[in-house]
């Protein structure tokens, strides 16, 4: 092999890897982002699923939030026992607290003027919509923390990390504060 062929002979061998490093330089951001997707998929299309429903619930909070004008600080403080559940078992600090939207939806179901005492929660959103008293991102909210609790319920115990805990149970309750603030308005109209 004569010196023509060696240098070729190495300088094929050594492109890709050359190209490997300069690619991983380059897209090192969006690489450690999806190495953190991958941790979320170990057990399956569950991780994958939640991990979207999270992020799509942010999205939804953050219009929310937008358009709210005054919501009480109470909104984002967080209880003692919620925050030792949400530690112990974050699926289940979750669930409780998309429980409580789901419990105040009922009460509103009762209150109500039209004495329709069967409607779903759907349909409660639907008609405080309809007067209203709250926007399509609150019943889109609504919608997606019901998917993302759902899929935290089913997923693995460890899917959820404390900040997307935290993230949902403070979303719940963002929901919760927009629900009575409509609950109050509801109230005051004439039947």
């Amino acid at each position: 092999m004569d010196w023509k062929a060696f240098v070729a002979s190495m300088t094929t061998s050594l492109a890709w890897p050359v190209v490997a490093v300069i690619m991983i330089v380059v897209f090192r951001n969006q690489i450690r982002i999806l190495f953190a997707r991958f941790k979320k998929i170990g057990a399956g299309s569950l991780q994958l699923e939640l991990a979207d429903q999270i992020d799509k619930a942010r999205d939804e909070a953050e219009i929310v939030q937008s358009e709210q004008s005054a919501l009480p600080s109470s909104a984002t403080q967080l209880d003692h026992a919620t925050v030792e559940l949400a530690r112990a078992s974050p699926a289940m600090a979750v669930l409780q607290s998309f429980k409580e939207v789901e419990a105040l939806l009922l009460v509103i179901r009762s209150q109500l003027p039209d004495n329709k005492p069967h409607r779903n929660l759907n349909e409660v959103l639907g008609y405080l919509k309809g007067r209203d008293l709250i926007s399509e991102s609150v019943v889109s909210l609504f919608q997606r923390l019901r998917k993302a609790t759902k899929s935290a319920t089913h997923a693995a115990q460890e899917s959820l990390t404390p900040g997307e805990t935290f993230e949902l149970i403070a979303q719940s309750r963002l929901l919760l504060e927009v629900l009575k603030t409509a609950q109050g308005r509801l109230a005051m109209r004439p039947s």
